[in-house]
């Protein structure tokens, strides 16, 4: 009987593990889709195909395309800000894990839409 219990309790394991990493790479896959429209076509398909060669897995390609927002001085529109915060959320990461979200363009899309400062 403790046989038994024993896979029941591995196979309901193995599925959290399954629904986890598929919301993971869910939301880093939204996140991609929303940096493809915030970044120029040539930007993102050079940063994209790096991404994709030589990243290990989804939060790789995560970390790379955060690294190009940066570099690339994207402005950050609600929809991928809520893109970012997503992936934060969904593998419980704090802000501080990645210095380089501090050194994006939050306030430039504000500004440009409603003239904050």
């Amino acid at each position: 009987m403790v046989k038994k219990q024993d896979r029941i309790e591995r196979a309901e394991h193995r599925s959290d593990q399954r629904s986890r990493y598929a919301e993971q790479d869910g939301s880093v896959d939204a996140f991609v889709n929303e940096c493809r429209l915030a970044i120029r076509p040539e930007d993102f398909e050079r940063v994209h195909a790096e991404a994709m060669a030589t990243a290990g897995d989804s939060s790789h390609i995560f970390d790379m395309m955060v690294v190009a927002l940066s570099r690339t001085e994207t402005e950050i529109t609600p929809s991928l800000r809520k893109a970012i915060d997503r992936v934060l959320n969904v593998y419980e990461w704090d802000r501080d894990r990645l210095p380089t979200l501090a050194t994006l363009r939050y306030n430039d899309f504000w500004k440009r839409e409603y003239g904050y400062e």
